[in-house]
């Protein structure tokens, strides 16, 4: 075994190119399936981060909080009243804000909890502006 380094001692791939560069008589089989398992798992960590890579966009782009500022947007809502409907989300535990917009219910100021009862003009003016029909809607046709 003169000339040859025990696969043991090797660290790296780049020692067992240098050892075949001097010379050295290196088992060929080890050093195809060394960097073979190298560039399998190379490949599998760029699939890994492309994968991550779509999956945090798809949350970024369709998630909870960005649906309820967009609606907010899309209605001309200002600060406070964003602040007050995520007010009366936090109250009622509505885990999606954003059902608020969809549910008249929850902005009837006679479900209001005590601590907003003081702010029941403001939700009837954000209520109506929500699902009025001159909310950029036209009126359907009979």
């Amino acid at each position: 075994m003169s000339g040859s380094i025990p696969w043991a001692m090797v660290d790296s791939p780049a020692i067992l190119l240098a050892g075949r560069a001097s010379g050295a008589s290196v088992q060929g089989g080890k050093l195809v399936a060394l960097l073979i398992a190298a560039g399998v798992g190379i490949a599998a960590i760029c699939v890994a981060a492309i994968l991550l890579s779509r999956w945090l966009k798809r949350q970024r782009e369709y998630s909870h909080p960005l649906l309820f500022r967009g609606l907010c947007r899309a209605h001309g809502l200002k600060m406070r009243d964003r602040r007050l409907l995520l007010r009366i989300a936090g109250l009622k535990k509505i885990s999606a804000p954003a059902r608020l917009f969809i549910e008249p219910a929850w902005l009837d100021p006679a479900r209001l909890p005590g601590s907003l009862k003081s702010q029941a003009k403001d939700l009837l003016r954000l209520r109506e502006q929500i699902f009025s029909q001159a909310a950029g809607q036209k009126e359907p046709a009979s």
